[in-house]
């Protein structure tokens, strides 16, 4: 059957070609010879608020002691929050 295929006697099966791409080959290259896009994660997060994606934009327009920054102070609130939450229980 291979032996077939590769000297361009037969053609693929659509459940050869399943499997194929079950194990983790790019299906759509192996029947154009064009690479399909890579696969994107679907997120369990829900999307980002305005504000969010606000502090988002800022960050990746940063320069990198501006982007340093902004971590810094994330991890100082958080530090923060984190000791309200002790003192208040």
């Amino acid at each position: 059957m291979w032996g077939r295929y590769e000297r361009g006697g037969g053609v693929m099966g659509t459940e050869v070609l399943a499997r194929f791409a079950t194990a983790g080959a790019d299906a759509l290259y192996i029947l154009t010879g064009q690479r399909a896009a890579p696969a994107v994660p679907m997120s369990s997060k829900p999307p980002l608020s305005a504000d969010e994606a606000q502090i988002v934009d800022r960050y990746r327009k940063a320069s990198k002691d501006g982007r340093d920054l902004i971590s810094m102070a994330a991890k100082a609130a958080d530090r923060e929050l984190a000791g309200k939450k002790k003192r208040a229980a």
